[in-house]
């Protein structure tokens, strides 16, 4: 133990529980940045390990009884908060809208151009002319 920063032994104790909390949190988000290929799964896994590190700010901020830590991580939470408001605004533009896109694929339009007269013929005239072929 340094004599700047004497600590006492339950504050040791809180530490290393927190930083093991916070190196578990910080491998699974670096892990699942190195493992998924899913956007969302690498935001979340990001978001994890961004957690992680706040813990262990707020838990040596805590410990030494200064500031500096939690108002960093404070600041890091705004960034987690700034990277789910992207994380939504991506699924939300990504999300299939199955009545505009028929709406206004040429594909789906018939000889007339509306999409409800793609198969005029009675089911009966069908049934006939495949009899006569």
């Amino acid at each position: 133990m340094s004599a700047l920063f004497p600590i006492a032994a339950q504050d040791i104790r809180f530490l290393s529980g927190c930083l093991t909390v916070a190196a578990i949190m910080f491998g699974l988000g670096v892990a699942g940045l190195v493992l998924r290929r899913n956007l969302f799964s690498i935001f979340i896994s990001l978001a994890i390990s961004v957690q992680g590190i706040i813990l262990a700010l707020a838990a040596f901020s805590t410990v030494h009884e200064t500031w500096s830590g939690q108002v960093f991580a404070l600041f890091l939470l705004v960034f987690v908060a700034v990277q789910g408001c992207f994380l939504l605004a991506f699924a939300s533009s990504n999300a299939k809208r199955p009545h505009q896109d028929d709406a206004t694929s040429d594909d789906s339009k018939g000889a007339t151009g509306s999409k409800d007269s793609i198969d005029e013929t009675p089911a009966s005239d069908v049934a006939t002319e495949v009899s006569h072929d």
